[in-house]
């Protein structure tokens, strides 16, 4: 892609602040120093990106993502995202007899109750069946996301990115091409659109009467629960490991001094602006005290984070069939984020129409194309939704 980076003109205009739009930013920099860039990450207040705490592994069911996620988090050990990643390992609790996907690598240690309690600082055993063993990964672990994504903005500020806080309201399309996007009442012009604005994407597209098949998307969401500790509490769980079982995490935030929980009870919702954050959160207390019964009836907080399922979890990544200088970077269903340090590379390489010349890279970006191939086997097939938007 040829630009004169002529400074009345805008090179670049992204759509959404997540993971995958900060990471396109970071990338087009990279590339070319000199474009304009204007970044709309709106201001919605819960995301899939700018919640407090994301997992951080290579952990996965298909040797491709294992393979790209560990590339993804050798870089998280790099400044500036190694201010806001902590390798705190995970231990599992695997049931031989479970019809779900856990991720038990090779180099996983077997751990007693005793161990995992050690190693917590739990005050009581896990709740497990006779069927179930520990298993701990020493190399996993989570990202501050907000405070990381944050960093990466205020970094991409000092080189000239153009942030802005607004909501996108439709594209704009002249004639089978993108010229760039309304914000309220006023119409911004730009060379390339990219779009990365997660369960937001659908529809957006459709109040621009950008098509795409049946299907080619599902909004969806997850119900977290979160439960404040005393500092007590907090200075005896402070090098806890993630606690994981087939239906959920636990983990503990030590910037916010808080537990998290989150399942694999995902739902599927028309829009995610009707999401409550009085959502049913008896799953995540269920993990919680299976884990940790400590902690048994205690109150929790709650919200909702939804997210954008793609076919197979891989993000799409493709210029948008039929309009011209419009690509879509989105979506990869509650698996992207730990992707922040490395996924705007395939979206660089889709903007110049080129393949990249590293092996793993090329074969994570056929799978991000706008036709997805039959046999690929899903990043995290648990967390697929199986029932519509519960009551408020």
């Amino acid at each position: 892609m040829q630009s004169n980076h002529r400074k009345d003109k805008i090179d670049f205009l992204i759509v959404g602040g997540g993971c995958i739009g900060t990471s396109t930013v970071v990338a087009l920099k990279r590339k070319w120093l000199e474009a304009r860039i204007v970044w709309y990450a709106g201001n919605h207040e819960h995301t899939a990106s700018n919640d407090f705490l994301k997992i951080i592994r290579d952990a996965y069911p298909d040797p491709i993502m294992v393979e790209y996620a560990n590339r993804a988090m050798q870089k998280w050990k790099t400044a500036p995202y190694c201010d806001y990643f902590h390798q705190t390992s995970w231990i599992q609790a695997i049931d031989r007899n479970t019809k779900k996907t856990m991720n038990k690598g090779q180099s996983d240690e077997k751990v007693t109750n005793q161990q995992m309690m050690s190693l917590v600082g739990s005050t009581a055993e896990p709740l497990l069946s006779t069927t179930e063993e520990l298993f701990l990964n020493r190399n996993v672990g989570y990202a501050d996301s907000d405070l990381a994504v944050q960093a990466v903005y205020d970094n991409l500020a000092k080189l000239g990115v153009e942030l802005h806080k607004e909501n996108v309201t439709r594209l704009v399309i002249e004639v089978g091409k993108c010229v760039g996007v309304e914000v309220g009442d006023s119409i911004v012009r730009a060379e390339k659109t990219i779009v990365s604005a997660g369960a937001w994407t659908p529809s957006l597209l459709e109040k621009s009467d950008v098509a795409v098949p049946p299907g080619f998307f599902q909004v969806s969401a997850v119900g977290v629960a979160v439960l404040e500790l005393s500092e007590e509490e907090f200075n005896a769980l402070r090098s806890m490991p993630i606690l994981v079982t087939e239906n959920g995490e636990v983990m503990l935030s030590r910037a916010h001094k808080v537990l998290k929980m989150t399942t694999t009870e995902t739902f599927r919702i028309g829009h995610p602006d009707e999401l409550s954050d009085a959502v049913d959160i008896t799953p995540n207390r269920e993990v919680l005290e299976k884990m940790l019964p400590q902690f048994g009836g205690r109150e929790l907080k709650s919200f909702s984070c939804p997210d954008l399922l793609t076919l197979y979890q891989y993000p799409i990544v493709d210029e948008v069939k039929g309009i011209q200088q419009l690509t879509l970077a989105t979506g990869g269903s509650y698996h992207s984020y730990k992707l922040m340090t490395i996924i705007g590379e395939i979206v660089v390489l889709r903007i110049c129409g080129e393949e990249s010349n590293d092996e793993l890279e090329r074969t994570v970006q056929a799978r991000c194309k706008w036709e997805r191939h039959e046999g690929i086997q899903p990043v995290h097939p648990n967390i697929v939704p199986k029932r519509e938007m519960p009551l408020k």
